[in-house]
């Protein structure tokens, strides 16, 4: 009847405010606008553009580094009368402990992000560092994780796959049991082929997995995700929240035996809709870690806690 979808579309617009409430919403938007005709087709938003506020982050970043570094020379330097044991007592207590280098994809194929996320990581010892699965020939220098978040990677499938020494990078910082971890479209980004449009792409080849935007469908809500395996994230039983929004699917018919090629299923979540009810999510070989879901680190601070002292230790 016409009451119970009115109904229908109330609770679906509702799920996807809350969803979007901690994501930045109207740079997604700005990016589908400019980059999709399907979208604009679809779609009669008129959004004001926030595509400042990622570029800030990067900025931010960027400041606390140099003025950390400043103090502490201006310290040493404050000090050059004293002698020679003075000065090294000095440096010694002014040391800063070095940072843990993350790579973090953000570019118009990824950009989907709680914000916090890095806030929370920074504040157990990382320095963000951004890079672009498009444009960059190789990761930053001296990376010791790397993050790869959600976004439209379908849509610039074609740039992802022409960019291959960067995707080859990534593949073998894999195999050398670099810390990487990637949700939703990044998943998507570390499986051997996206599928738009019956066309077929290559990317990183981490998963031995098709990511088909054709045979998939819209799943979407709030999870409870609980580890079910030890890793780099801690230790199986550890729960924490997030939300999975999107229409691809994995096609594993590039894997035969995925546990007997060192593929496992390490996460399972529960949704509003059905507590109680586990369902199996998320792939990990080696030390990375894909899944759908996008997780607030907010939700439980061990995650990044955990993935920054992981990653220190690469």
């Amino acid at each position: 009847s016409g009451n119970a979808k009115k109904t229908f579309h109330k609770t679906v617009s509702g799920i996807k405010d809350a969803v979007f409430k901690n994501v930045d919403f109207n740079l997604l938007v700005k990016t589908l606008k400019e980059n999709s005709e399907d979208f604009n087709e679809l779609s009669k938003l008129n959004r004001t553009n926030k595509l400042k506020k990622l570029k800030k982050l990067k900025i931010k970043t960027e400041e606390i580094n140099a003025n950390a570094n400043s103090k502490t020379n201006s310290k040493i330097n404050s000090d050059s009368g004293s002698d020679s044991k003075t000065i090294a007592k000095t440096a010694a207590k002014t040391k800063i402990k070095p940072k843990i280098k993350i790579a973090a994809a953000l570019d118009k194929a990824f950009f989907f992000y709680y914000n916090f996320n890095f806030e929370i990581l920074k504040s157990f010892g990382a320095e963000i560092i951004f890079f672009s699965p498009i444009k960059d020939k190789a990761l930053p220098k001296g990376t010791q994780a790397v993050y790869i978040g959600g976004g439209y990677p379908e849509i610039y499938a074609e740039a992802l796959a022409e960019n291959a020494p960067i995707r080859k990078e990534i593949y073998e910082f894999a195999k050398n049991n670099g810390i990487i971890y990637a949700e939703c479209g990044g998943l998507m980004y570390l499986c051997k082929k996206i599928i738009y449009k019956r066309k077929s792409f290559d990317t990183a080849g981490i998963f031995p997995f098709r990511a088909s935007m054709d045979e998939g469908g819209l799943s979407l809500g709030y999870r409870t995700v609980r580890l079910k395996e030890k890793t780099f994230l801690g230790e199986a039983g550890l729960t924490a929240n997030g939300h999975e929004f999107h229409y691809s699917k994995l096609i594993k018919d590039y894997c035969d035996d995925c546990e007997g090629g060192g593929i496992k299923n390490i996460l399972e979540y529960e949704s509003i809709s059905a507590p109680g009810i586990f369902k199996p999510e998320g792939y990990n070989i080696l030390n990375t870690v894909g899944s759908y879901i996008h997780l607030s680190f907010y939700s439980n601070k061990l995650l990044a806690e955990n993935l920054v002292v992981s990653a220190g230790k690469f």
